[in-house]
């Protein structure tokens, strides 16, 4: 596979850039869904029951983010230090219908079925 092109890389580094700053903005505003569900008598154990429920799928969601987040901005770096668009494990070009479609990915698809993803 042929090495990238700073042009074919160019609008995938936009979009890296973008994810940053979306996931940055959605993971401080989480609507106050992952407070903690306070026990009062006002409240039924059902009504309990699904707003305990709806926090730990918010708390999920949360740690879903974050990990984007977190991978999104490895990606960055990457790009910084020039080796963005190479395989972290294997170091050959990852391919760019890839990148299109999971713009923060550090493995190539050779690398990511060897490990089982």
């Amino acid at each position: 596979m042929p090495d990238p092109t700073d042009e074919e890389l160019a609008p995938i580094i936009e979009i890296l850039r973008n994810l940053d700053e979306e996931l940055a903005t959605r993971r401080g505003d989480d609507g106050g869904r992952t407070q903690t569900v306070a026990l009062g008598t006002e409240q039924g154990r059902l009504s309990r029951m699904d707003a305990m429920q709806q926090q730990q799928m918010a708390l999920a969601e949360k740690a879903m983010l974050e990990r984007r987040l977190d991978a999104v901005r490895r990606a960055l770096s990457r790009v910084d230090d020039g080796s963005f668009g190479y395989c972290t494990r294997c170091d050959e070009p990852i391919a760019l219908r890839r990148l299109r479609v999971v713009p923060e990915s550090p493995l190539c698809m050779a690398c990511l079925r060897s490990l089982g993803g």
